[in-house]
């Protein structure tokens, strides 16, 4: 690899995504989290090797052992501490770069606050000697992926899901929706489902398990009372799934139950709109002159957004609140209103393809990026503000 070649960082909730800008997918996707043993150094471990810390992808052989932290919270750095050991981790044993040969373009979650967009520079300049950082608003980077301008997007991964429009490349931040039910809730969701079935899971070392079982077997549903009434009835949906210890779980409807909650929080215990009425509501808010085109070029990304069903759903869901509440009832009126939800097949890293379209493209602009000979000048608090790629008020 080139000693100039761009790094890509996407520091999600869940996963970290990382790798060279000359691949459009992540050369890694590890766990974003750190683990320490739970029992005192003098009880055993079975057979395994454990360390004082364990990070990402060290922890899952031995994920029953440990205590974990997730350093991200909601799409936010809130342990610098672990995250640090993270990043150390995957510069040193997964990249294997030297840091200073490499600029790093680093994927921003909206309404990031000031102050960890300063924490960021402090890190990556300070602790990692990095010669030049970009940062860059990940609903943007959805966009460049998609080769747009103006769209709305809805993103949902494991930590939040948001709602963001940009206009001709200008992210409206004031308009931005929020939910914080995301890929995380609904394994949770699952597990409580399952266990009020009679399953029993270990909170820590069996989360992972969960978590494959709803990605390879959940969808959500077009009609979830119809679909409860088949799977009360009938065993249509049972598919059963074997542990690696030989147990058989049964799965029926929990695998629609489970998303389920990304349209109904209340399942949840949690008030406030699905991402259906969230999505509606950020549009209206808009200029008037823009809600056509931003109900015509939405474009989900995310690995929540990856299961059957989801993005007809929500099409669906939002054509039945633009005929009730903008077009009064007047179906006629309907069919010639477009609405559309783009899902691409590789949205679940469609922020990543964004961050290295954008990271070749400006590699050259070196007033793209924040040097770190300027960091040094005027430090944190100015860089951070003079860097604030693509968002507005």
């Amino acid at each position: 690899m080139t000693s100039d070649c761009p790094i890509v960082l996407d520091l999600g909730t869940g996963f970290l995504k990382a790798g060279f800008s000359v691949n459009p997918i992540p050369d890694f996707v590890i766990p974003n989290s750190v683990g320490r043993p739970i029992l005192r150094s003098d009880e055993s471990f079975s057979r395994a090797k454990i360390k004082d810390v364990m990070i990402c992808d060290e922890i899952t052989p031995v994920r029953q052992y440990l205590d974990l932290t997730f350093p991200v919270e909601h799409g936010v750095i809130k342990n610098w501490e672990d995250e640090t050991l993270v990043l150390d981790y995957l510069f040193k044993n997964k990249l294997k770069i030297n840091n200073e040969d490499h600029p790093v373009l680093i994927t921003e979650a909206p309404l990031n606050p000031l102050e960890n967009r300063k924490k960021i520079f402090e890190v990556f300049f300070e602790t990692f000697n990095f010669p030049a950082i970009q940062m860059a608003p990940q609903a943007l980077l959805v966009l460049y992926a998609q080769g747009l301008v103006t769209g709305v997007v809805v993103d949902s991964g494991d930590g939040v899901t948001h709602i963001m429009p940009i206009f001709e490349n200008y992210l409206l931040s004031h308009l931005i929706g929020r939910m914080d039910i995301a890929g995380r809730d609904i394994t949770e969701h699952m597990v409580k489902l399952l266990t009020l079935r009679g399953y029993t899971f270990h909170k820590s070392s069996d989360f992972d398990v969960v978590r494959e079982i709803k990605e390879k077997m959940c969808f959500v549903s077009a009609d979830i009372n119809v679909d409860r009434r088949i799977a009360n009835e009938t065993t249509t949906y049972v598919v059963p799934y074997v542990l690696n210890d030989g147990r058989i779980i049964k799965v029926s409807g929990e695998r629609f139950e489970a998303p389920e909650v990304l349209f109904q929080p209340e399942l949840l215990g949690i008030e406030g709109n699905g991402i259906h009425q969230l999505l509606f509501d950020t549009i209206m808010k808009s200029d008037i002159n823009l809600r056509k085109e931003f109900f015509k070029s939405i474009v989900v990304s995310g690995g929540t957004t990856m299961y059957p069903g989801f993005s007809t759903r929500l099409e669906n869901e939002l054509r039945r609140l633009v005929l009730n509440n903008v077009l009064k009832g007047d179906t006629k009126a309907l069919k010639s209103y477009k609405i559309s939800v783009e899902d691409p097949p590789n949205r679940r890293f469609l922020v990543y393809l964004g961050a290295t379209v954008l990271a070749n493209l400006s590699k050259e602009k070196t007033q793209s990026w924040a040097q770190r000979t300027a960091y040094k000048e005027a430090g944190p608090e100015q860089l951070a503000r003079m860097f604030q790629g693509g968002g507005g008020a």
